[in-house]
């Protein structure tokens, strides 16, 4: 049976307003053990959301309790460091973008460090929101076509076997939230999102921002995503 890491990064908002959050992350990991060793690994920040500044900390704390990471993490959100404009061409936040894709980057550098810790190879990585539980994510009417279930675990584990050098988008086609949920195997997502990280780490070179801008496309951590694996000439799968 193949090792996957579970990635949740971003803030975790109001996952803990969920009265059944116990039932939802054990289901979620059962129905992920029954075709892979899952483990968890979370990257957060100190907040619980950027216009909400209640600490994170109790939140976080019931969210390990229940689901028993391999490792996890809180930091502040140093935008200054990435500061450019405060807005695209479409008035998507530009701070915002570089912290998503930091904090994806964040949450693999936990796997990498935790596998080189205890000698463990992570065959799979999937990287999901912090707040995929959380009432206003599980609220939305697409909800469940954005994450997998018990059923799609098995389809997950096809996909990853038969083009083991994609990047696979989670449960059925919906290009446009690739940033809800995505997967693949280690070198292909280690790849793409240390390439979308490095797009980040200069400002001034940020060439997936300034691609997506020359193509008209909103500087969405979407297109982001879509622009590093371009550039990687990777190609994205669906579920479906």
């Amino acid at each position: 049976m193949q090792n996957l890491a579970i990635v949740f990064s971003g803030h975790i908002r109001d996952t803990c307003k969920n009265v059944d959050l116990h039932n939802s992350t054990l289901q979620f990991l059962r129905g992920c053990n029954t075709e892979f060793r899952c483990d968890v690994f979370i990257h957060t920040w100190m907040t619980l959301d950027k216009t909400n500044q209640e600490s994170s900390q109790p939140c976080l704390d019931k969210i390990v309790h229940f689901m028993k990471p391999k490792a996890f993490t809180r930091e502040y959100q140093n935008v200054s460091l990435y500061k450019s404009s405060e807005f695209g061409w479409a008035h998507e936040n530009l701070e915002g973008m570089r912290m998503n894709a930091y904090g994806i980057y964040g949450g693999l550098q936990l796997v990498l460090h935790h596998s080189l810790k205890i000698y463990k190879k992570y065959d799979v990585i999937l990287r999901t929101r912090a707040d995929m539980f959380g009432s206003r994510m599980q609220n939305r009417k697409d909800y469940k076509e954005q994450f997998p279930n018990v059923q799609e675990w098995k389809k997950m584990k096809q996909k990853i076997n038969h083009s083991p050098n994609s990047l696979h988008e989670c449960m059925r086609p919906r290009a446009k939230r690739i940033d809800f949920c995505i997967f693949g195997r280690l070198s292909p997502m280690i790849t793409v999102f240390f390439n979308l990280f490095d797009n980040f780490s200069n400002v001034a070179n940020a060439d997936c921002v300034k691609h997506l801008e020359n193509i008209h496309w909103p500087v969405y951590s979407e297109g982001m995503i879509a622009c590093s694996i371009m550039q990687k000439n990777m190609s994205l799968n669906y579920i479906g």
